[in-house]
């Protein structure tokens, strides 16, 4: 039966995924700048401490959160003697938010297999983990963004478990690895507030600010914190164009790489107005559903309106949007929220995979105004509306389309079977 099957297939499924992004990782190239970056910023920060690092004359975008892993790959190759220019090397650098994805793909199939059964859960898990979004991010491009979800998404659980001193410590870990998960902040706020938990909001406030200065010690001379303003400020400032590639609303009316407007009342309006919007459209799904698990849309909601319609994005930005469209699938079991991961997913893994393809056959000599780009970029706003329609229907309208329960069978190893799923929930 595919109950007493059910480890066996899920450790080739896991092993199949992992041998893929091991081939994929080493034998194609990523995105040679930002690999030639992080390998820089390891060795750099090896070789003058972490109180320095952040005072040297180089280009240094990221807060002090994943410079710690990638100090830690920078050791590791020299105690394996590779040189730094290696695929071998490169493939390392990948390797966390490889395992990220993998760590991703074990908890979806963990809660799903109570709600959806054996053959579900390794459905759901098997659609994230070779899901061509996901791979292109991390095993070819060689970016971490897999990481900081995995780190959102043990929050986002923590806080459906109402348990707000460990969420607000992972969110804020999530802070200080990568600047635009501050776009998650609003979540946090509506979730404790519509539950009336005034005490678990303040300290899960404080737990967050906490871990962000923790980890931030290091770098940080006589406890004056306050350059951690100036890091994330400057880092917002240094990309000052409505697009980077985001082929979203920006794109398409030509402004992909066009420069903002100089400081005024037109940028402050431009800057705002995404943030201003995607707060109402989280507040709305919370306030006005009757859901407890909304709480795992509101990620991807906060997301694709700012990468739709907020300036100076990223064409990787829309990543978390993929892992928490499918864990609203699992809580919800309403299909139409697969559709919304198969439209989105497949339409953010072209703006990337094109991307990376522009620079590995034209460098920067392109042009940000192709046509392939705005044809992208409204067949990512027509999958965006789809969504919103989704959630207005199953979490504001609460619509929702009834799955069929899944079949009785035998208990599987270690996983809680159907009757314990009160137990599950507290995962």
């Amino acid at each position: 039966s595919s109950g007493n099957h059910f480890p066996l297939w899920a450790g080739l499924l896991f092993l199949a995924a992992f041998a893929l992004r091991l081939w994929l990782a080493y034998y194609t190239q990523g995105y040679q700048s930002d690999i030639d970056t992080f390998k820089a910023w390891g060795r750099i920060l090896n070789e003058v401490g972490f109180q320095r690092i952040y005072q040297q004359d180089i280009y240094l975008d990221y807060p002090p959160g994943y410079l710690y892993v990638l100090s830690l790959l920078d050791r590791l190759r020299l105690l394996m003697g590779l040189p730094e220019v290696s695929e071998t090397y490169t493939l390392l650098l990948k390797l966390p938010a490889i395992l990220s994805d993998l760590l991703c793909g074990w908890v979806l199939l963990r809660l799903a297999h109570p709600r959806l059964g054996a053959p579900g859960a390794l459905f759901i898990a098997g659609a994230y983990l070779f899901c061509p979004a996901v791979l292109v991010n991390s095993a070819q491009w060689g970016q971490v963004d897999s990481f900081c979800t995995a780190i959102l998404l043990g929050s986002v659980l923590l806080l459906y478990r109402e348990k707000y001193p460990l969420s607000g410590a992972l969110y804020g870990l999530s802070v200080i690895c990568k600047p635009q998960m501050l776009i998650f902040a609003p979540l946090y706020l509506f979730f404790a507030l519509k539950r009336k938990k005034w005490a678990g909001l303040g300290l899960g406030a404080a737990c967050a600010l906490g871990a962000i200065l923790l980890v931030s010690l290091p770098y940080t001379h006589g406890f004056n914190f306050l350059w951690l303003i100036d890091k994330y400020q400057a880092t917002l400032d240094y990309y000052d164009y409505y697009s980077i590639n985001a082929y979203n609303f920006w794109a398409l009316i030509g402004k992909n790489w066009a420069y903002l407007p100089a400081a005024g009342l037109h940028k402050s309006l431009l800057t705002l107005a995404a943030p201003v919007l995607a707060t109402l459209c989280c507040g709305a799904v919370l306030f006005l559903s009757k859901r407890k698990d909304a709480v795992f849309i509101c990620p991807a909601v906060l997301m694709v309106v700012m990468y739709i319609f907020g300036v100076k994005m990223h064409e990787r930005y829309l990543f978390p949007a993929l892992l928490f469209l499918v864990l609203a699938y699992v809580y919800t079991q309403d299909k139409r929220l697969l559709w919304a991961y198969g439209l989105v997913g497949a339409l953010h893994h072209l703006n990337v995979a094109h991307v990376l393809w522009l620079f590995h056959t034209l460098g920067g000599n392109y042009d940000p105004q192709n046509m392939a780009g705005k044809v992208l970029a409204a067949f990512q706003l027509a999958a965006a509306a789809y969504f919103f329609y989704v959630c207005w229907s199953l979490y504001i309208q609460d619509k929702a389309v009834q799955p069929q329960p899944p079949k009785a069978g035998p208990p599987a190893w270690s996983f809680p079977t159907r009757h314990k799923l009160r137990r599950a929930d507290r995962l």
